[in-house]
């Protein structure tokens, strides 16, 4: 959940309504993911100080010091240590220069479970294919704030297949869902790789957020042309009462039958299980906490992969993209943790 870390009014400092800061407090995100709400009155240089207590108050020791970069910003975030298993106190105030804020009000947090290191790459079977927007140095952009088109989506595995925009290129949203970057793709919009191909069995996990305007089909193509429609489809941000369907290479279409949200943070974990039984594993392949079972084909990678393929778009924001070959029980659960913790997705 949500917790929130109220400021004094700063007359001293000309707001008359003062700043709040807010952290994710689910029990697996730590450390906590911070963001800092500006007010009318903040300005580039300010510093928000917060300290910690793990008992009950009386020993305050430093724990974060978030500077403004952009008082335009609707909300800045900061990244802040690991904290052990137990109950604290946060408080926080304003500094501008020599001038202090008074302390706000002390908010306590739990930490119950730290999240694992585990990435994808961690895998029984490293993962061939992995893009994260939340990692700013894999991402080439181009203009201004807020609306910086993006040129290049760097993969982060040794596979180094790189997706680039078509002929209009998505843009880059610095706070997508859980504090965290995600790239915007609307009507037309749509990035690929060069070709490459991965055999069954393989994972594909997708983190996406839906925007404000109801989605249309946002698609991933996996084999055939990646220019065209024809080859096999996961459609898994369907704005209608067969939301997150999957569409099989002869169109068959298997669907949890729930309906997509505006504004909502999805984690599809797809899992195509080999030549063997071409079908879904029960409880393998889910949206959300909603399985999907039945048979799939056996068709693998084939041609590359590509973003927003259907050609109706959509509009949603993708955040992190991989696919990890052979993988194991061990390896889903993992997975499943990584992207709980680190999205605040269930």
């Amino acid at each position: 959940m949500t917790a929130t870390l109220n400021f004094p009014a700063i007359t001293t400092l000309g707001l008359d309504v003062a700043p709040n800061l807010t952290w994710e407090s689910l029990p697996t995100v730590n450390p906590p993911l911070l963001a800092v709400g500006l007010q009318l009155g903040a300005i580039a240089g300010d510093h928000i100080i917060i300290e910690i207590s793990s008992n009950d108050g009386a020993t305050w020791g430093p724990y974060l010091d978030v500077t403004i970069a952009n008082a335009e910003a609707s909300d800045q975030s900061a990244t802040a240590a690991t904290l052990a298993v137990g109950a604290y106190l946060l408080r926080a105030r304003m500094t501008r220069g020599a001038t202090l804020s008074p302390w706000g009000t002390a908010q306590n947090i739990n930490i119950e479970t730290a999240v694992s290191a585990w990435t994808p790459l961690n895998a029984s079977t490293p993962a061939v294919f992995w893009v994260d927007a939340s990692n700013a140095g894999s991402i080439t952009k181009t203009g201004t704030a807020p609306t910086e088109t993006v040129t290049q989506w760097r993969d982060l595995s040794a596979g180094i297949h790189h997706l680039a925009p078509l002929s209009t290129a998505p843009i880059y949203t610095a706070s997508a869902l859980n504090g965290k970057a995600g790239i915007t793709f609307t009507l037309g919009e749509a990035m690929r790789t060069a070709a490459f191909a991965v055999a069954q069995p393989f994972l594909l996990v997708i983190v996406w957020k839906t925007s404000a305007l109801a989605p249309d089909e946002t698609g991933f193509l996996l084999d055939g042309d990646r220019d065209a429609a024809a080859g096999r489809i996961i459609v898994f941000a369907k704005y209608a009462s067969a939301g997150g369907n999957y569409i099989s290479y002869a169109g068959t279409i298997l669907g949890q039958g729930i309906s997509v949200a505006t504004n909502t943070g999805y984690h599809s974990r797809i899992m195509f299980n080999g030549a063997a039984s071409g079908s879904f594993p029960a409880t393998s392949s889910k949206l959300n906490a909603s399985t999907v079972t039945g048979a799939i084909g056996t068709a693998g990678i084939v041609n590359g992969l590509k973003l927003n393929s259907e050609s109706g778009g959509s509009n949603s924001h993708i955040c992190e993209v991989y696919v990890i070959p052979n993988p194991t029980a061990a390896d889903i659960t993992n997975s499943d943790t990584y992207v709980f913790a680190k999205w605040g997705l269930s």
